[in-house]
């Protein structure tokens, strides 16, 4: 972690932060960051997403998390959570691998069908599918 820390401020000098707040625009560092700015304006923390290597372990290591933001069976699919998440992992398929749990999409359902836990398993026994939510302690 902390090498990752030294490399992304390492890169940060390179992308042209101080060049731009110096408005040095005879500098291609200065365009490099001014690329990032209007990047940002369309795609949500493209530095982040695209360069950072810490938030590309932190996304590998969401994939592998057992605890996650989960739809319950009570869903209705209204799509709210989905109109409302700032990062577009609230999807009944995406990964949440950019989730950072601000529970804006726990807020508009309204259902309450996300919860924040292990995994869904049957259980067995009735003819009807039960799911047991295995809440995380």
């Amino acid at each position: 972690m902390l090498l990752g820390l030294l490399f992304s401020i390492g890169l940060l000098t390179y992308l042209g932060v101080h060049d731009f707040f110096y408005l040095a625009t005879e500098s291609v560092f200065f365009f490099i960051f001014l690329s990032f700015v209007l990047l940002s304006i369309v795609l949500y923390r493209p530095f982040c997403r695209f360069f950072c290597p810490y938030g590309l372990l932190l996304s590998l290591v969401s994939l592998m998390s057992v605890c996650k933001l989960r739809r319950t069976p009570q869903c209705t699919m209204c799509g709210k959570c989905e109109n409302v998440c700032p990062t577009n992992e609230a999807g009944k398929n995406d990964l949440k691998q950019e989730c950072y749990l601000c529970n804006r999409c726990r807020d508009v359902c309204p259902v309450d069908a996300l919860e924040y836990g292990r995994t869904w398993k049957k259980s067995e026994g009735d003819e009807k599918k039960k799911w047991i939510l295995i809440k995380s302690r």
